[in-house]
């Protein structure tokens, strides 16, 4: 699994550029699998199912409020729990803080 920096901008207080690219062990793209993204802490910030590229891209649907950017600036990690077909992938990111975009794709 590959994962890319997300962003939390305190502002509008929206974590936006969750990013995990799924593949098995070949290189091939696993598709219609769910992947959960979790902050450090272990809250669930949300969840994406991937596309045809093996890719799952989704921001935080909830308003996160202000105490969360402590808990964000440690980070995060995606999570695909596994199933019958493949075995369970995670990988951590980071998570920048500002008022920037700071979304760029898969890194």
């Amino acid at each position: 699994m590959v994962v890319s920096q997300a962003h939390f901008n305190p502002l509008t207080m929206q974590l936006t550029g969750l990013y995990a690219h799924l593949t098995d062990t070949r290189g091939i793209p696993v598709i219609g699998r769910k992947v959960e993204f979790y902050s450090a802490s272990h809250r669930l910030l949300a969840s994406a199912w991937t596309d045809e590229q093996g890719e799952a891209v989704t921001d935080a649907a909830m308003n996160l409020g202000p105490s969360a950017v402590q808990e964000l600036m440690a980070g995060g990690s995606a999570v695909f729990l596994g199933d019958e077909e493949y075995t369970e992938a995670g990988r951590q990111f980071s998570i920048t803080v500002g008022t920037g975009s700071g979304w760029g794709g898969a890194g």
